[in-house]
């Protein structure tokens, strides 16, 4: 998976929490496991430049627990780590991205 990534706002004293990694299936999806259900960000590469991020999706069991906001925000930080631009074609990424500072996309 590579080395941490620093997430914009992310509070230090959380980070001793244990939570599970989030897991990259390059050029596919950004995922993870949590009591046996997984949630994800599905992706495509646009160009070398660009990638689309799709869509997400958070089960049921896992809604209201701020899942699909950490995999977007993981997935917006490693965009700019790779110096991608994003395609919000998600709905909710669009809505993250209204909510961060310091954030923008292909599209602004």
């Amino acid at each position: 998976m590579g080395r941490p990534i620093a997430l914009p706002g992310a509070d230090p004293l959380m980070a001793a929490a244990p939570e599970p990694a989030i897991q990259h299936d390059p050029g596919r999806r950004f995922w993870l496991e949590l009591d046996g259900d997984i949630a994800y960000l599905a992706y495509r590469v646009v160009d070398d430049t660009t990638v689309d991020y799709a869509s997400t999706w958070t089960p049921h069991a896992l809604r209201g627990r701020g899942v699909a906001t950490r995999l977007v925000r993981y997935a917006l930080a490693w965009a700019h780590e790779q110096d991608l631009k994003v395609v919000p074609s998600c709905w909710f990424v669009q809505k993250i991205l209204a909510q961060t500072p310091g954030t923008s996309s292909a599209t602004d």
